[in-house]
């Protein structure tokens, strides 16, 4: 029984091995290409673990994503092949025959008519039908044409007795003023003196001679009252609490990134500890990095003699991306056309190593453990 369960558990650590080693040593893939003629086409495919592949497409700006997993399409699903049975009527019933409803040589003259006329009836009745829709549709337009002209009818003539229904109603209120003010001038008059004018008898009855006013007296200036600076007045509670706690919480970030700020420079772990992350950070580019760059590239601008300094300036690196690809000048056009592919392969083993030798780096280890105390203490 102790062997049993010894082979049992080597068996499992095994297993468990080899899907460690697989994991890391596995091969991870991907490739980019962007192509820009008429349109702009793209394409990205990635590749993990001879496992789970993707591939993002965009073409005429329309995108589309397909993942697979041991090369079985599982986004977007396909469509089912044995779909649900459709309840729309065959119309063609009578019309399409299939090489099963064939006439047999047994059957006599009387059903071959007999089929005939079921098919002419069939054909009639459809004819019957559409012809009938369409006389619907037809009576259907007359009247909502007939309905849109007696509406426009309609508000043509509310609109014209609105207008003459206002015109009357401003008559009525001009001459009620005129004949109102002209009783209060009579009045005034009446009251005033005796006096009576034969010219303007006519108009508005009797009218005084006035006398000329006396001049008014010249008012004295408005004086401004007089206001409180705003720092005299006093605020109150709520918001003279709300702006201590506001100055308190931005002195005190303030002062919390400082004093981290001045651990992260002044430590004395400080120049190991970055040296290691600056070597991991350019282990893990270089493992990424792509192992086939192509690119073909044409540009053009305004003027013949803006594009020619431009590729004098663009010619200087030649030495540097000429093992890549090809920069070219368009003297006929403005804009950029060509094509760039990438491609790389890496695995999870070459990103974790430099990141475990790094952790392992006691100097590293301490430098982030004074970081972490100072943030623990000032929360």
């Amino acid at each position: 029984m102790i062997k049993f369960i010894l082979m049992l558990l080597t068996i499992i650590l095994i297993l468990i091995g080899i899907i460690i080693f697989w994991l890391l040593f596995a091969s991870n893939s991907y490739s980019f290409f962007i192509s820009k003629d008429e349109t702009i086409t793209g394409e990205a495919n990635f590749k993990l673990l001879e496992l789970v592949r993707g591939a993002l497409r965009y073409v005429d700006g329309k995108p589309s994503i397909e993942i697979f997993v041991i090369n079985k399409k599982i986004y977007p699903q396909p469509p089912r092949k044995n779909g649900p049975a459709s309840n729309k009527p065959q119309k063609d019933q009578f019309l399409k025959r299939s090489n099963k409803d064939v006439v047999p040589q047994e059957e006599t003259f009387q059903d071959i008519r007999k089929y005939t006329v079921r098919k002419d009836n069939f054909l009639e009745k459809e004819k019957t039908e559409v012809l009938k829709d369409k006389e619907k549709t037809a009576a259907l337009q007359d009247i909502k044409k007939d309905t849109f002209l007696i509406d426009k009818e309609k508000t043509e003539v509310l609109k014209d007795k609105d207008k003459t229904v206002a015109i009357q109603d401003i008559k009525k209120d001009t001459f009620l003023i005129d004949k109102e003010e002209k009783r209060k001038v009579i009045k005034n008059i009446e009251k005033d003196s005796s006096v009576k004018n034969p010219k303007l008898e006519k108009e508005i009855g009797l009218f005084p001679s006035f006398e000329p006013l006396e001049p008014l007296e010249p008012l004295e200036p408005l004086k401004m009252p007089e206001f409180k600076p705003l720092k005299s007045l006093k605020m109150p509670k709520f918001e003279e609490s709300f702006e201590k706690s506001t100055e308190k919480t931005t002195k005190g970030e303030f002062a919390f990134y400082k004093g981290l700020f001045d651990i992260a420079i002044s430590s004395e772990y400080k120049n190991t500890a970055w040296r290691g992350m600056y070597r991991t950070l350019r282990n893990i580019i270089r493992v990424v990095n792509p192992d086939h760059v192509d690119f073909d590239i044409s540009i053009g601008l305004d003027k013949h003699e803006d594009t020619g300094r431009m590729l004098a300036k663009i010619y200087v690196f030649i030495p540097y991306y000429a093992k890549y690809g090809n920069i070219n000048g368009n003297f006929t056009e403005k804009g950029i056309w060509g094509n760039v592919e990438i491609e790389g392969k890496f695995n999870l083993y070459k990103i974790i190593r430099p990141i475990i030798v790094l952790i392992l780096n006691s100097s590293f280890r301490e430098y982030i453990k004074e970081i972490l105390r100072y943030i623990k203490n000032n929360k």
